[in-house]
């Protein structure tokens, strides 16, 4: 077997491998967007909430509700940001990015378009978990961020005297 000649065997596991691995960094990736889709539906739903009960209290709450919003606004963006087209290579190859292949490459044989095949894909799956991996740190952004945005707006809670009110309710309830 001379130098650089790959067995044919070897290049068909090679091919596989390589598909096999950006097709799962595809599905991966789809349920990233899940997640962000999921956490987006939550997320408008409480801004819109947040916007009902500061347009029905006479801006009682409006530091507090300020920073529920704020803070899932600023995770919506976060959302739209991962479900925005991310440049992905396909997890597959058309007939004539295969042409391309050989014409380039100079493959003669199925074990040499093989193994031109399973680096390019090598190269592509690269490139999308790159491109995942920035989805993915937005995604635990998000929530981070939608864990901890309530908890803010509790913060802001004592400029509006919430604990007098309450012990004020509880005076006229307890009489």
């Amino acid at each position: 077997m001379p130098d650089g000649e790959i067995p044919d065997w070897l290049a068909k596991e090679m091919r596989a491998g390589a598909e096999a691995s950006i097709k799962s960094g595809f599905e991966s990736f789809y349920k990233t967007k899940d997640r962000a889709l999921s956490i987006l539906g939550w997320s408008v739903t409480i801004e819109i909430a947040c916007v009902g009960i500061l347009t029905g209290t006479d801006h009682q709450f409006l530091w507090p509700g300020g920073v529920v919003i704020l803070g899932n606004a600023l995770v919506s963006a976060l959302c739209i940001y991962i479900l925005i087209a991310a440049n992905m290579y396909p997890p597959s190859l058309t007939g004539a990015d295969i042409e391309t292949l050989c014409a380039e490459r100079g493959a003669s044989n199925q074990s040499e378009l093989d193994t031109s095949i399973s680096d390019v894909f090598d190269t592509h799956y690269a490139h999308n978990r790159r491109k995942h991996k920035t989805r993915q740190r937005a995604l635990y952004a998000a929530w981070l961020i939608f864990a901890i945005t309530p908890i803010m707006g509790l913060f802001f809670l004592p400029a509006v005297h919430l604990p007098q009110r309450v012990h004020s309710l509880l005076g006229h309830i307890i009489r």
